[in-house]
């Protein structure tokens, strides 16, 4: 009899752990993934998703990648674009919700625009103090009309440790950074966001929206 509730208690701890949903897997540093897996998602990852990451320097090239695999219904988010250092990057994940519904193309281009006459403090330093020195400036274009501050990055293992960013960013942007790691895409909260041009020198208004996560910064293989 205790054999029999062990093994009930075993079946109960498995289903509550992975989930029925199967979604295609891959990452590429190109337009499309040559091959693709099917992986079991886990119980708390209730979505397929695609994302897609354009990005374009000041030279006029342009580099893009793509990433598929489980994930929640959180990261979810339409284009969203930045500037940092001159480059350009625009972010989109795609989701659905039935099995292997991610197993089609997706991509974002980066849309043609000109400058709108704002410019935001540009930099990346582990150092709130170096930062806040730096007087390197970017200007925004098209729909990027606030600037950011980001405080956080995560690294190859999915973790959050400080770090600078400061940039141009489209209002999206706000309410969420995407950082793709080895584990997926990972949620920062720590987006600060201002109106007005310079405004992201110091300390920076932060939107009272829900945060959640563009991420090209960090476009690393995951382990599949």
């Amino acid at each position: 009899m205790k054999a029999l509730f062990f093994t009930i208690y075993i079946l109960c701890t498995l289903s509550v752990e992975v989930s029925t949903l199967v979604c295609k897997s891959c990452f590429a540093i190109k337009k499309e993934c040559d091959e693709m897996q099917n992986v079991n998602c886990t119980a708390k990852e209730n979505v397929c998703y695609d994302m897609s990451v354009e990005m374009k320097n000041m030279k006029g090239e342009e580099f893009q990648s793509v990433m598929k695999g489980c994930g929640m219904g959180n990261i979810c988010k339409p284009a969203q674009s930045i500037i940092i250092h001159g480059v350009q990057t625009i972010t989109a994940v795609k989701c659905c919700k039935t099995n292997l519904c991610n197993s089609a193309s997706f991509l974002v281009s980066v849309p043609k625009s000109t400058f709108n006459g704002m410019k935001c403090y540009s930099c990346t330093d582990k150092s709130s103090k170096v930062c806040q020195s730096v007087k390197t400036t970017v200007e925004c274009s098209g729909d990027q009309t606030v600037c950011f501050k980001l405080t956080e990055e995560i690294d190859k293992d999915g973790n959050k440790k400080p770090y600078i960013t400061k940039g141009c960013a489209s209002k999206g942007v706000c309410k969420g950074f995407l950082f793709s790691t080895s584990k997926g895409i990972t949620v920062i909260d720590n987006v600060h966001c201002c109106e007005g041009s310079l405004c992201n020198n110091g300390d920076c208004f932060s939107y009272n929206w829900i945060l959640l996560a563009v991420a090209s910064i960090l476009l690393l293989k995951p382990s599949f």
